[in-house]
């Protein structure tokens, strides 16, 4: 047996199926890399992040295979689905929520409890800073610009202008630092 037979031995064959699957995985990791963004500018607590994952993962795992055959192996078949799902429904909450907030815009003066920087990547010319604050008894980490630096080293508050998203969770609009 040739080398070449047998790598295409091992390779599921393409089907429809395999490509409107692999399709569907990639778009839910954009997805995901997307909705990390709008996690950064939602206050949630992580449990309810973890729900609309779990919920995902069982949905696209009963829904997907009635609709999409794949010649997958089981567990690789499972795995697939469990991140498209995840990836959707981690996106649709943190989306829908971000998109259909409140036009009423409030600002609260929050403590910052705690400061710092995230490591540098090999193209970033700074470490970006974050605060920590105590968002009505929700920990939020804020991520900053480089610029913004010795402000946050200075500053002991700051005012946070928010509103309410769709599903109830806060999406910060803006901030501003004070003494």
């Amino acid at each position: 047996m040739t080398n070449k037979s047998r790598k295409s031995e091992r390779r599921p064959p393409s089907t429809n199926g395999n490509r409107i699957v692999n399709f569907l995985f990639f778009v839910s990791l954009l997805l995901m890399i997307w909705g990390i963004s709008m996690y950064r500018q939602t206050i949630i607590d992580a449990k309810y992040l973890l729900g609309a994952c779990i919920f995902g993962i069982v949905a696209a795992n009963l829904l997907l295979p009635l609709f999409v055959a794949t010649t997958y192996s089981r567990t690789l078949a499972v795995l697939t689905r469990s991140i498209i799902g995840a990836g959707f429904f981690y996106f649709a909450l943190l989306f829908l929520n971000q998109q259909f907030r409140s036009k009423i815009i409030l600002a609260e003066e929050f403590e910052i409890v705690e400061r710092g920087s995230l490591a540098r990547g090999k193209s970033a010319r700074c470490s970006q800073p974050y605060v920590m604050v105590d968002f009505h008894g929700e920990m939020k980490q804020l991520i900053f610009y480089c610029d913004k630096e010795d402000t946050i080293k200075r500053s002991r508050k700051m005012i946070l202008n928010y509103s309410k998203g769709a599903f109830g969770f806060a999406v910060v609009e803006s901030s501003r630092f004070v003494g």
